[in-house]
């Protein structure tokens, strides 16, 4: 993580920290310069760096390593005089390439296994750890064009064989590319409990003619899941989302059990 976000970051530490002189009026002598950092600013930077400091450590301890990583740089270019934070951000840094490599292996054992599924869940968490990882966002790539081809392999040999009664095939839409990406996708954040994140990423192909079920499912479950981290405060927005879930997937028995709870009574 270099370049462009290393000049950002220096960019706006400088301009949180410098405090340009006073102008000097006509008639009076120039006033002496001011310190480099101001007394509120000064604060203001060891506030910044507390902060940083503990994202970082936190973001390592709950495993979001490229949240962590883009701390640590932050700190080194706040204190790019501080050997820790450069020793630690190279350190994590290891332990990412690490993984990734380890995650790397996993996927080309799943794909010489024949699960692909398996395979592309382990190059998107390689994925989640170094988002700028070209191999395996090729090798992703590669797989759904395998998939694609399996496929196609699959619709042909079955337009080749003789039909089958329609009360024996399955009318349910096989999930696509893209659906896929978008459960992982989801699932991640979700796991880390970014719930409106993961929402707002899947909402809209959910609610497409012939999304994908499971997708549908899913975006059910998250709105239950955000219902109950808006109660008991926020009564009315948790019975919307109660409602939105159960639009979804009407099956949802937890959250119609909820919703009766929150309603008043109805007369009849």
């Amino acid at each position: 993580m270099k370049g462009p976000t290393a000049a950002l970051w220096a960019g706006l530490l400088m301009g949180c920290a410098s405090v340009p002189p006073p102008a000097a009026e006509p008639g009076r002598p120039a006033a002496l310069p001011a310190p480099a950092v101001a007394p509120a600013s000064a604060d203001l930077v060891a506030e910044f760096e507390r902060g940083q400091s503990q994202r970082a450590m936190a973001s390592e301890r709950q495993g979001r390593l490229a949240e962590a990583a883009l701390a640590w740089e932050a700190l080194t270019v706040l204190r790019p005089e501080s050997a820790d934070y450069a020793a630690r951000l190279q350190q994590l840094r290891r332990r990412i390439a690490a993984a990734a490599a380890e995650g790397m292996a996993r996927a080309a054992e799943e794909q010489r296994r024949g699960d692909l599924d398996r395979a592309s869940r382990a190059l998107l968490q390689v994925l989640a750890l170094a988002p700028e990882h070209r191999p395996a966002a090729d090798a992703l790539r590669g797989i759904e064009r395998e998939r694609n081809q399996r496929n196609f392999v699959g619709r042909f040999s079955r337009n080749a064989m003789p039909r089958a009664p329609a009360a024996e095939l399955d009318a349910s839409p096989a999930p696509t590319v893209m659906d896929r990406g978008l459960l992982e996708h989801a699932s991640m954040l979700a796991g880390q409990g970014e719930i409106d994140s993961a929402i707002g990423l899947i909402s809209r192909p959910a609610d497409e003619r012939g999304a994908d079920p499971e997708l549908r499912r899913l975006l059910a479950d998250l709105y239950f899941r955000k219902a109950q981290t808006l109660l008991p405060q926020r009564v009315g927005e948790a019975i919307a989302a109660l409602e939105r879930c159960l639009k979804l997937d009407p099956k949802h028995r937890a959250a119609r059990a909820r919703l009766q709870t929150l309603r008043p009574a109805t007369p009849r």
